[in-house]
């Protein structure tokens, strides 16, 4: 059985993915939700901001820009909501 240290780093792999590919899937949003899923431990705050950022990922997975600046600002926003799962894993893990 994983721990929330095991599945947090599992997390985190999958954002390291994320940002070497550059390439965003509902599957890999629908995996971080499920990660998120089977946490166990009970801070409601840093759910709601976790999932709020995962959301956003999931809506770059399926947004299809429709000019260059929507390009751009997709892309921003999913450069600043892997930078936010990063670091809210990272306040998690150094509390374990």
């Amino acid at each position: 059985m994983k721990t929330d240290l095991d599945i947090l780093n599992e997390m985190q792999d999958i954002l390291d993915e994320l940002s070497s590919s550059e390439v965003i899937t509902v599957s890999s949003s629908s995996h971080l939700l499920l990660l998120r899923d089977n946490l166990k431990f009970e801070d409601t705050s840093w759910f709601k901001s976790l999932t709020q950022q995962i959301v956003t990922l999931d809506s770059a997975a399926t947004f299809t820009p429709k000019n260059d600046a929507h390009k751009i600002a997709a892309k921003n926003a999913v450069i600043e909501a892997v930078s936010e799962i990063s670091d809210l894993l990272n306040l998690k893990m150094s509390a374990l």
